[in-house]
């Protein structure tokens, strides 16, 4: 998809493996462009990008989402095929919601102990639900 897609899906370029059996950064990419290409409507267009850190270097690899006008995650411990499937099946949810809000109990069960964060869009779609200290 193109660079300017509406989502984004930005993966660790200098995140190592800790594990003989964890993919590897370049792994993991390739394998979220295969699944997202099979699982995800069209119309969700879902760019990746990698980056050099994104300051999770204890638990790699980091992956992380983001739209304009949505709220932003933050993944690491991704290191295998099955975590790239839960993040394709997070991809459907995140496009599916105008503010990518959602909650622990409504993402993948597999994501639960590698959420780092969920950082709140700047621009809210939700009434009352951030303002301003």
């Amino acid at each position: 998809m193109a660079a300017n897609s509406h989502h984004t899906i930005t993966v660790c370029t200098d995140c190592r493996r800790l594990a003989p059996d964890d993919l590897a950064a370049a792994a993991i990419a390739g394998l979220l462009r295969e699944r997202l290409d099979e699982g995800v409507p069209p119309a969700s267009h879902f760019a990746i990008r990698g980056t050099a850190c994104m300051a999770a270097c204890d638990t790699p690899c980091a992956v992380a989402f983001q739209a304009e006008g949505k709220a932003s995650y933050l993944f690491s411990r991704i290191s295998s095929d099955a975590d790239v499937r839960a993040l394709v099946d997070f991809a459907r949810l995140y496009a599916e919601r105008p503010d990518g809000m959602s909650r622990q109990c409504e993402r993948p069960k597999l994501l639960a102990r590698k959420t780092l964060a969920r950082i709140p869009s700047l621009v809210s779609n939700r009434t009352g639900a951030d303002h301003e200290l």
